[in-house]
C-alpha cells in the first residue's frame, strides 16, 4: 500500500501536469482536434505503463522528468502529453486497499471506518506553487440504462471547467482564486445496504410560522468598498421555543430514519453553537440517548444558522453528534424594499466544506443568497461548486420571502449532475407558502413542499413538523423520457402528546 508521502508526491506531479493543460488550453475539448492526439496519448499510456512496471521510484524519477521537459515548451502537442499523463493517473486511482499492482491505493489517506470521518484540505502539497488544489472524487448516484443496465454519470462532461469533466477519481479546484475547500470523507454506513432501491431520507424542519422571529439593528457598513445601509441580527424573540422546536423536530426526523437533517437559516441561537468534546450541548443528550437506545440518528444534521458579528455560519454535525465543520455565508440579502443589506463581513479567502459520502454523493451547504448568487452564470462560487467539484447534492437553507427566486433556479444545475432540495422557514413567507423544493438530477419534475403541506399554515402547540424527501440512489433512465417520481415528498405533524403521527401524506 503506498505512503502518505508516496500518495502526496503522486498528487503533485499530477497537479503539474494539469497546469500545463490549463496553460496550453483554453478548452479541453481543443485537445481533440489537435494532430495526432490519438498518437501522442498511446505513447504517453504505453510509456507510463511500462515505467510503472519497474517500481514506483523508477516511475516517480521517469515521471519528474519528463514533466521538467513539457513543462517548459508551449505547443498543442505538448498540452496534449500532458493530458495523457492526467488522464492516465487518474484512471489509476484507487480508494480502497488494493491487490491489483497496476492501481495507486489512497487507503492510507482514507482509513475509513464507522464514526471515524477523514478531514483533508488537499490531496497534493503543492497548491500554492501550482494554483491547484485537488480533491477526491468517489462514485455518486449514476443513471442506469434500462436497455443496456449500465450506469453513466447524470452529469455533462462539457459543464465542468478544464479536465473535470474527464476525470473519474478526483477533481480539481483554483487555489489562488478566493476558495479553500475542506474535504471531509465520511463511511455510507446503513446507506448502502438497500441494494435493490437504494435512496436517501432528506428531512426539512421549517421549525416556525412567526413573522417576526429575528431582532434587527440598523447599521452602516462597507461592502465592496462602498458604505451602504445595513442591518444586522442581534437576537431572536422565541429563543427558547425555537431551541424547543427544533429538539422536538429532531427528534421526528429520528424516528422516520432521515439520513440528513436541516434547518432555515439564522434561527440558530449561541447556546445552540457552544459545544464541549465536539459535540453540540444542545443535541448532545439527544445524541447520547438514542445511541444508547440504538436507535439510528442522522448521519448528517446542518443546524440553523447562527448570525454573529457580521458572520453567518451553518454548523454541520455528523452521526454521533461530533462538528465536522462550519459553512459561512458569503453573499448578503439585499433587502430592496427597505433599502438596507445584511451586514455580514466579507470574507477571503472562503472556506467551502464539501462532504463526500462514498458511493453516495458529495454535498454542500449553500446559505440563502449563496445559492441565489449562481443566477449569475460567472458567478466564482458556481464555478468552484458544480464546474471544478461536481457537487452532486447542494442543501439550501434560506429565511427569505424571495420564494420564487429558489424556485426557478432549483432546476438550473441538473447539467452538473447537482440535486437540490432548499428549505426556507414558513415565518419568512406570506401564507399560502412555498417553504421549500426539491429538484432531482435525473428527474424532470421540480417538488414544491407546499403542494404536500397540511397543516394549513399555522404551527399547533407541541407539534413537530417535518418535510421528509426521498431522492432515489439509482435512476433508471426511460426513453424517450425522463423518469418522474410519484409523490417523493410527504409532511409529517408528529402530536408529541399522542406520541404519534396525527397527519402525513401518503407515498
Amino acid at each position: 500500500m503506498s505512503t502518505k508521502l508516496e500518495i502526496s508526491c503522486y498528487m503533485d506531479f499530477l497537479a503539474r501536469a494539469i497546469c500545463v493543460v490549463e496553460r496550453v488550453f483554453d478548452s479541453y475539448n481543443e485537445l481533440y482536434v489537435c494532430p495526432n492526439y490519438d498518437d501522442i496519448i498511446e505513447d504517453v499510456r504505453d510509456k507510463l505503463e511500462m515505467v510503472w512496471r519497474q517500481g514506483l521510484r523508477n516511475f516517480f524519477q521517469y515521471l519528474n522528468s519528463l514533466l521538467c521537459q513539457i513543462e517548459k515548451a508551449e505547443s498543442p502537442q505538448i498540452g496534449v502529453r500532458a493530458a495523457g499523463i492526467c488522464l492516465w493517473l487518474d484512471s489509476h486511482i484507487c480508494y480502497v486497499s488494493s491487490a491489483d499492482k497496476a492501481m495507486f491505493s489512497l487507503a492510507k489517506l482514507f482509513p475509513l471506518r464507522l464514526n471515524h470521518p477523514v478531514f483533508v484540505e488537499a490531496l497534493n502539497k503543492n497548491y500554492e506553487e501550482t494554483g491547484i488544489q485537488i480533491s477526491p472524487r468517489y462514485k455518486t448516484v449514476q443513471l442506469y440504462d434500462e436497455i443496456t443496465g449500465k450506469g453513466r454519470p447524470l452529469a455533462n462532461r462539457d459543464a465542468f471547467a478544464g479536465m473535470n469533466g474527464c476525470f473519474s477519481n478526483i477533481c480539481y479546484s483554483h487555489w489562488k482564486k478566493p476558495y479553500i475547500v475542506q474535504n471531509v470523507v465520511i463511511p455510507p454506513g446503513r446507506l448502502s445496504n438497500d441494494k435493490q432501491h437504494p435512496q436517501l431520507k432528506i428531512a426539512f424542519c421549517p421549525m416556525s410560522s412567526q413573522n417576526d422571529d429575528l431582532i434587527y439593528k440598523p447599521v452602516q457598513m462597507n461592502w465592496n468598498r462602498k458604505e451602504q445601509s445595513g442591518i444586522e441580527v442581534v437576537g431572536l424573540k422565541y429563543e427558547k421555543a425555537l431551541a424547543k422546536r427544533l429538539q422536538q423536530d429532531w427528534v421526528v426526523s429520528c424516528k422516520e430514519e432521515a439520513d440528513i437533517v436541516f434547518f432555515p437559516e439564522m434561527l440558530g441561537t449561541s447556546k445552540l453553537y457552544k459545544y464541549s468534546e465536539n459535540c453540540s450541548n444542545a443535541l448532545c443528550e439527544l445524541y447520547k440517548k438514542a445511541i444508547k437506545e440504538e436507535q439510528d440518528t442522522p448521519i448528517l444534521t446542518v443546524l440553523p444558522s447562527f448570525w454573529k458579528d457580521g458572520v453567518n455560519a451553518a454548523m454541520v454535525l455528523y452521526q454521533d453528534g461530533s462538528v465536522l465543520g462550519k459553512q459561512n455565508k458569503w453573499t448578503p440579502f439585499y433587502d430592496v424594499k427597505n433599502r438596507r443589506l445584511e451586514a455580514l463581513k466579507e470574507q477571503m479567502p472562503r472556506r467551502l466544506l464539501l462532504i463526500h459520502i462514498p458511493g453516495i454523493h458529495r454535498i454542500a451547504v449553500m446559505l440563502c443568497a449563496d445559492f441565489l448568487d449562481f443566477q449569475n452564470t460567472s458567478s466564482s462560487a458556481r464555478r468552484i461548486i458544480c464546474e471544478e467539484l461536481g457537487v452532486s447534492l447542494l442543501i439550501v437553507p434560506s429565511y427569505s420571502q424571495g420564494e420564487r427566486d429558489f424556485v426557478n433556479l432549483l432546476s438550473s444545475l441538473k447539467s452538473y449532475g447537482t440535486t437540490v432540495i432548499w428549505g426556507d422557514c414558513c415565518g419568512a413567507t406570506i401564507a399560502p407558502r412555498i417553504i421549500g423544493g426539491c429538484s432531482i438530477a435525473g428527474i424532470d419534475a421540480i417538488e414544491r413542499f407546499g403542494s404536500y403541506c397540511l397543516c394549513e399554515n399555522t404551527c399547533e402547540k407541541d407539534t413537530a413538523c417535518i418535510f421528509l424527501t426521498k431522492i432515489p440512489l439509482k435512476i433508471i433512465a426511460r426513453k424517450p423520457n425522463s423518469p418522474v417520481l410519484n409523490q417523493p415528498c410527504n409532511h409529517i405533524l408528529f402530536s408529541l402528546q399522542q406520541k404519534d403521527r396525527v397527519r402525513q401524506n401518503a407515498l
